[in-house]
């Protein structure tokens, strides 16, 4: 495991965003700055430019880490610790994936709970009904009467 402050231009960085589960390779641009201490920070950082693809950006990161997080993306100098970071991610979408039928059940019983309970809800599914069976009836009798005018003829 190498440190941030360690790494020397051309060493490879890893980029794993877990919001889109996106995996990209970075090439540090130029060594870090030597360590020093930035406002918004308690600890000492190095200032580290990466490039992925054609973008170079630098991010000021603690000299004592070798995985940091910016936003949604764990950029790390250690394939393992991206490998846990995406093993944790798969774990929690089929966490996810496998409380969808609790909540399709909970949905419903929601729904019929405020079609009981509410009478606004309750008396417009009930004109909801009135207005199919009578749209249904309506189809019928048309029916019927091109049935009968067709016997006629």
């Amino acid at each position: 495991m190498i440190l941030f402050k360690d790494l020397k231009q051309g060493h490879a960085v890893h980029f794993f965003n877990r919001k889109t589960a996106k995996y990209e390779q970075g090439i540090i641009a130029s060594d870090p700055s030597l360590p020093h201490y930035q406002a918004t920070q308690p600890t000492m950082v190095v200032d580290v430019a990466i490039t992925v693809g054609s973008d170079t950006k630098t991010y000021s990161i603690p000299e004592t880490l070798s995985t940091t997080y910016y936003g949604d993306t764990c950029i790390s100098t250690d394939m393992q610790a991206i490998l846990r970071e995406i093993d944790q991610l798969y774990n929690q979408a089929e966490a996810a994936i496998s409380s969808v039928p609790t909540w399709e059940q909970i949905k419903q019983h929601c729904s019929d709970l405020r079609d009981t309970l509410n009478p606004e809800v309750k008396e417009k599914k009930l004109l909801d009904q009135r207005m199919t069976r009578l749209e249904d009836n309506m189809g019928n009798l048309t029916n019927m009467f091109k049935e009968f005018m067709e016997m006629h003829r």
